[in-house]
Parts: structure tokens; C-alpha cells; sequence
């Protein structure tokens, strides 16, 4: 009975100059014809305990390539890990391309998003801290929430052991880092890689001030928020007003650059 459905549609289709074509279930690894069987389960993985698309993801798995073929110096940051799911796949790929010495630094407050400040609106000029408010007078479960984006250091940790053979190398630091990027004991020498996803104008600001200067020439930096939350945007604006740098981009509000 379908095919014969199908049949009529088709023939009644083309007399106006149109045709049936069959919809495909595409999986989401179909947009990245290169990617592995290693690859893909790893990003399955580290997709549970992330919000960051499967496009962000598989650039940083590319990334972390790029940066053994250049033999980049330094050790992985992320600025805003909620679960911990990039963490993850830092791990499972730098134990893939035997880059196991690099160290990954995770800063996050651990408790949920900090206060946002007045140049702190989405693509919809709508107010991060009304928002938040609005969200917490709900009375929304802060650990379940994408925008509330509660998750305990012990539950990071946690996520992050079971899901990677090797496990000495994570270091968390607890806090806000507009306050914890200034402890000198907190930041690692050098960096290769460096992933800012704090939302926020302030805690951008500080990350790039802080840590740009410590990321390794032809080091990759990575910004999560640019093209949706504006304060993220103009922090990176301001940072790079007079620097002569192009930003790429990754998807409809990531975007990286090379430190040249």
C-alpha cells in the first residue's frame, strides 16, 4: 500500500516538476566523514556529561591532533566544565595520541553559575540575571538545569574516572576565577590548549587577561560563547582590539583562533 502511495505521489510530483526523494535517518556522526570508530564513541561518551554540540566536540578532538603534529607545548585548559564531558574526551584522546604527560587544568566554580553583570545579555537581548532569577524563583532544580548548570567537583571527578583508563592528571580549581586565576599556584606554566566557556563579561575577561598569555605560540584558543552571550563577546572584543588576530568559526556562536 505505501509503495503504491508512493508511486501515485511521485507521478502526480513530477508532472509540476518536482520528485520524491526518500528522508534519510541520518545520524549525527554523518557530517563528519572522517571521523573514527574510537572517535565517535568517544563523543558519545563525553556527549553525556557536556552541552557542547557534537560540531564544538569534534573540533577539539581535531585540535588535540593538530597540536601533536605541531608538538605544541603545554596543558589543557577548560574555564566552565559543568560535568565534565570535554574533560573527558581530553582525556580519551590524549591517552589515544600517547599525549598522557599534559596535565588538564578544569576552573569552575563547581555550585553553579556566578552573577552575571549588566553587559550580560543573549542574542535576544534578554538579561542573563533576570534569567537566572526568574529560573531560581521557579524554583528549577539548579543540577539539572543547562542555564543553572549545578555540578559538585566530587561529581566532576566522578564522571571523569569512570570513563578514563587514567585519571592522575585532572586538576580541579574550586571557585570564581576572577579570584582563583589570580593564585599564581593555580595555573600551569604553558598552554596548548585553552577553552573558555563562562558565559559571563567578567570571568572571559580574566581567563583571557590571565591565561592567554600562557598559551604556547600555535596553541589553539577556544571560545564557546562568542556568538550567543554578549558579554562573552565583548570580552573578547576588548582583549583583542589592537591584536592582529582572525577568529574562526566553529559553529553559530563558537569560534578559535591560532596564537600566533
Amino acid at each position: 500500500m505505501k509503495n503504491k502511495l508512493a508511486k501515485l505521489l511521485n507521478s502526480i510530483s513530477k508532472k509540476f516538476g518536482y520528485r520524491l526523494i526518500k528522508i534519510q535517518d541520518n545520524k549525527w556522526y554523518d557530517n563528519f566523514i572522517e571521523i573514527t570508530e574510537f572517535e565517535k564513541k568517544t563523543l558519545e561518551i563525553a556527549s553525556k556529561y557536556s552541552m557542547t554540540g557534537f560540531e564544538r566536540m569534534f573540533f577539539l578532538v581535531k585540535a588535540l591532533k593538530q597540536i601533536k603534529i605541531d608538538n605544541i607545548e603545554g596543558d589543557l585548559v577548560e574555564c566552565g566544565v559543568w560535568k565534565g564531558g570535554n574533560l573527558i574526551l581530553f582525556q580519551k584522546i590524549i591517552e589515544e595520541l600517547r599525549l598522557k604527560h599534559k596535565k588538564i587544568f578544569a576552573y569552575d566554580t563547581f555550585s553553579g553559575m556566578n552573577e552575571p553583570s549588566q553587559f550580560d545579555l543573549n542574542i535576544n537581548n534578554e538579561k542573563a540575571d533576570l534569567i537566572l532569577n526568574s529560573l531560581k524563583k521557579k524554583g528549577v532544580d539548579p543540577n539539572k538545569n543547562l542555564v543553572l548548570a549545578k555540578c559538585s567537583m566530587e561529581d566532576v571527578k566522578k564522571n571523569f574516572e569512570m570513563n578514563t583508563r587514567e585519571n592522575d592528571n585532572l586538576i580541579c580549581v574550586k571557585g570564581e576565577v576572577e579570584k582563583t586565576l589570580r593564585i599564581k599556584e593555580n595555573l600551569p606554566k604553558k598552554i596548548s590548549l585553552l577553552r573558555l566557556d563562562t558565559d559571563w563579561y567578567e570571568s572571559t575577561k580574566t581567563e583571557l587577561e590571565v591565561l592567554f598569555p600562557l598559551l604556547s605560540k600555535n596553541g589553539i584558543l577556544v571560545i564557546d560563547d562568542y556568538g550567543y552571550w554578549k558579554g562573552s563577546k565583548k570580552a573578547v572584543d576588548e582583549y583583542f582590539k589592537d591584536k592582529k588576530i582572525n577568529l574562526f568559526k566553529i559553529d553559530f556562536t563558537a569560534r578559535y583562533l591560532f596564537k600566533r
